[in-house]
């Protein structure tokens, strides 16, 4: 027995199919219960045609409602049956920001107590600045002179854009960056150049502030920081995960750190070493980036009064405790403890970050990345002994001498030594067969920023694809020989390195290929790649989040050893920076370069990858 749920209604339009649900009232039988009527069938050619259109939206819909998160990704993945398991490392809480208060950009005015003089000629001297009595360390760096009876006008000249030049207190103006540091030399001031900049852009008095919090810590440091550094979250009161803050670095067992003065280089600059042409430790700089492009002008390298325009892939070497400079020289940065204001916040989608409260100019330092320093054997047993393969969050590879190396041309990573030629001690390669080979005329192609530090998920694709790339190297630079044979002399010809592998027959093996020797191999056979983990003990550089569109790159800097195997790893503004903005770097990660870990990427940039890992 059936009845009708559904009556026609009489303003049914004519073209449209009639569609009836009937229920049955039989709840014994379960299968005429959970069978699905079908439509009535349409008479006219018209209501055939728009009931198979509705047929073909509901299948549509009904698949779109079947398919799963995971399979918005753009690569191939495999069948759920041959599919290992995977663990998804994105936080499962997310909050509407939106329903929250948010901070705004106030900007402040410096009170004039005394203003700078009216200008009168004379020879500038200590006496020209004003005693201040007030501390200043809580202030942002670009806003201690404006505190200090210092300046900033913003000028425009008829048809010319906007410019920027500070009044001393003396009443004398100052144009640029060499004239200020002329200026602070011959009054002694306290403040330096990475107090002032000249962009227009940049306001040095706004500072980013948020009134209602749930929690608030004045100091995540404890007090080892310089500044004071806030922590704030206005979602719940949760805190931070518990970590040791720590603004060194920390051996472990296993790592051999020498940090021997004696074994470094100094300089003995008078003049803030800012002669790049006559300081030594300038000259080590100069000499690994001309290195990478020798066409590349002296005053471009490194950085440019206290600020690092771009990367240098091959490392920076700041002045030391051996050097007779003073310790405001123009070669010291990455040393000097943390200035800028920062801010850790929790986010709504991707855990605890970091903020600047103040704008930060381009090139300017903001921070190291410390931690413990592991052996590649301590790094693998951590991530076994923890539940999922996991706790690497936090691993940073110090790969320096892997990236510096891979900017030679023709360089072969996977040349396999013998142990009598790893335990000699003459060259690897015979001079005179590399005395037409000239890096001259090499321009490195390698992009500095992505390839400054290497990730752990991307040195475990390196391992694991070595042999891979071996062989795809092999067949590419075979078949370039042949065309150079082909189309030019022998004269014109360029010299190829071949790896012999075991497809190659005797008539087409290659010549004996040149080996270079892994400087890493010289601190011993069995020598790996170090590791920076900061998730039991570091600083602020374990709270920056990954972007793919980032502000900040990441530069390595030898200040306290000399040694390639531990160089400083420094974070830069990559841009000019707003006052309330997150900073952030690139993580480089590839997608599945870890088997079993998914990572989906919420940074929010247009160019989003949607995954990291």
């Amino acid at each position: 027995m059936s009845k009708a749920s559904n009556k026609f209604s009489k303003f049914q339009k004519r073209n449209e199919p009639s569609i009836e649900y009937i229920t049955l009232d039989d709840d014994d039988d379960e299968s005429e219960q959970a069978k699905q009527l079908e439509p009535k069938k349409a008479s006219t050619p018209q209501e055939q045609a728009l009931q198979a259109l509705k047929n073909l939206q509901m299948s549509q819909a009904d698949s779109a409602a079947n398919r799963s998160v995971a399979k918005k990704s753009t690569f191939h993945r495999a069948t759920p049956a041959s599919q290992p398991s995977a663990v998804f490392m994105n936080s499962s809480t997310i909050y509407c920001e939106d329903d929250r208060p948010k901070g705004k950009i106030v900007y402040y005015t410096a009170k004039k107590h005394l203003p700078p003089l009216k200008y009168k000629p004379h020879d500038c001297n200590p006496n020209c600045l004003f005693k201040i009595t007030h501390n200043l360390k809580s202030y942002s760096p670009m806003a201690k002179p404006l505190l200090s009876g210092w300046e900033r006008q913003l000028c425009k000249m008829r048809y010319k854009k906007v410019f920027v030049v500070y009044r001393a207190p003396c009443g004398r103006r100052v144009r640029n960056m060499y004239e200020l540091h002329m200026y602070l030399r011959m009054t002694k001031a306290t403040l330096n150049v990475e107090n002032f900049d000249f962009d227009p852009m940049i306001h040095c008095l706004a500072e980013y502030v948020i009134e209602n919090h749930i929690y608030h810590n004045p100091d995540l440091s404890d007090g080892k920081e310089f500044m004071a550094v806030p922590c704030v979250n206005y979602f719940d009161d949760t805190k931070p995960p518990p970590c040791i803050y720590s603004t060194e670095r920390i051996p472990t067992e296993g790592v051999n750190l020498n940090l021997d003065s004696d074994f470094l280089c100094g300089c003995d600059c008078e003049d803030d070493c800012m002669d790049k042409s006559r300081c030594q430790c300038w000259q080590l700089t100069i000499a690994g980036a001309k290195f990478g492009n020798p066409n590349t002008s002296i005053d471009n390298i490194g950085y440019v009064y206290k600020r690092l325009q771009e990367p240098v892939v091959t490392g920076i070497y700041e002045c030391n405790s051996r050097c007779k400079c003073k310790m405001n020289c123009l070669n010291r940065v990455v040393q000097h403890p943390l200035m800028t204001k920062l801010q850790v916040f929790k986010t709504s989608n991707r855990g605890w970050g970091i903020r600047c409260l103040n704008d930060v100019a381009k090139g300017s330092f903001i921070c190291i990345y410390s931690g413990h320093l592991l052996t590649e054997e301590a790094g693998n047993t951590i991530c076994e002994m923890n539940e999922n393969k996991a706790g690497d969050e936090y691993f940073a590879d110090l790969d320096y001498i892997e990236t510096v190396e891979q900017l030679k041309e023709g360089y072969e990573t996977d040349v396999v030594e013998s142990d009598s030629e790893a335990d000699s001690d003459e060259p690897d390669y015979d001079a005179k067969q590399d005395s037409g080979a000239s890096d001259d005329d090499f321009t490195a192609s390698t992009n500095p920023t992505d390839a400054a530090v290497k990730t752990r998920s991307q040195v475990r694709r390196d391992s694991r694809s070595s042999a891979q790339k071996s062989e795809s190297k092999s067949e590419k630079k075979s078949s370039k020989k042949k065309e150079d044979n082909k189309n030019g002399s022998d004269d014109e010809r360029e010299m190829v390195n071949l790896i012999p592998n075991s497809d190659m027959t005797k008539g087409d093996a290659p010549s004996p290929a040149i080996k270079y020797r892994s400087v890493r191999k010289y601190f011993g056979k069995h020598e790996q790649i170090y590791i920076m983990d900061a998730k039991k003990s570091g600083n602020l550089g374990r709270y920056f989040n990954h972007s793919c569109n980032p502000n900040l790159f990441v530069q390595n800097v030898f200040v306290d050893t000399h040694d390639l195997r531990f160089p400083w790893v420094a974070f830069f503004a990559l841009c000019n920076v707003r006052a309330g903005s997150e900073l952030t770097w690139n993580y480089n990660y590839d997608v599945g370069s870890v088997p079993g870990k998914v990572l989906y990427c919420q940074c929010g940039a247009e160019n989003c990858r949607q995954r990291l890992l």
